[in-house]
């Protein structure tokens, strides 16, 4: 989506992308959330790519959703994938790290997948895969086990195509925990040129089972480096 591109939309629809365009914008307590804007390139955003990470395969790798998966070898090491709907363009990322679960999931956000993961060293930060990355890290408690409920919206807008404009907005909230456990849906919806119906389980979240022969690895440690 370009300033010049003329988008067929009714006013209905007009109206629910003007208030999606301030989702993140500000907490439900009214406090401002800062965001970083970074080019996604051949559908993903990461978090934590210069952080080994665990996070506890499901299936596959991929959350079923298709909001995140867990990187090329599918189980820990290469950051948290967060899959965009465009190809390449901007998007707006915020965050926010907690000292607990949040009390209910936020409103407007279209889709909402929670996963656990194992940051060892980081900084766990919002990037690109590439040079661009967030300023402020995720893991403020340090070191551990987090939660991570990720949000995002107007994934399906410009779906495999280029987006010159921050049209699509993701949301990582993050919390300690002690340890993993299963992954967590609570809203998805279909990345397709169409507008498909959001599928809303805020009170009952569909569960996605960690693969039950996984076993936790070892904590990760920089390897020491004698310069003299």
């Amino acid at each position: 989506m370009t300033d010049e591109e003329d988008t067929d939309w009714d006013a209905p629809a007009r109206e629910a992308l003007e208030r999606s365009l301030k989702l993140g914008d500000e907490a439900p307590d009214g406090r401002a959330r800062e965001a970083v804007e970074l080019c996604a390139e051949f559908h993903n955003l990461y978090l934590g790519t210069e952080a080994p990470l665990v996070v506890p395969p499901v299936g596959e790798g991929l959350y079923d959703g298709g909001l995140i998966h867990t990187g090329v070898d599918l189980t820990e090491g290469l950051g948290l994938v967060v899959s965009t709907g465009m190809h390449s363009g901007q998007a707006l990322c915020f965050q926010e790290t907690l000292a607990g679960p949040p009390a209910a999931v936020e409103s407007g956000w279209e889709e909402v997948t929670e996963v656990s993961l194992r940051v060892d060293n980081g900084p766990l930060l919002w990037g690109n895969g590439g040079a661009e990355t967030g300023e402020e890290p995720i893991d403020t408690l340090g070191p551990g086990w987090y939660r991570v409920r990720m949000h995002a919206v107007n994934r399906e807008l410009m779906a495999g195509d280029v987006c010159d404009l921050p049209v699509e907005r993701y949301f990582a909230q993050a919390w300690r925990e002690n340890g993993p456990r299963d992954g967590l849906v609570f809203r998805e919806i279909a990345v397709s040129e169409y507008r498909r119906p959001v599928l809303v389980n805020d009170d009952a979240p569909r569960v996605l089972a960690v693969d039950p022969q996984w076993v936790e690895p070892p904590l990760w440690r920089a390897p020491f480096l004698d310069l003299g």
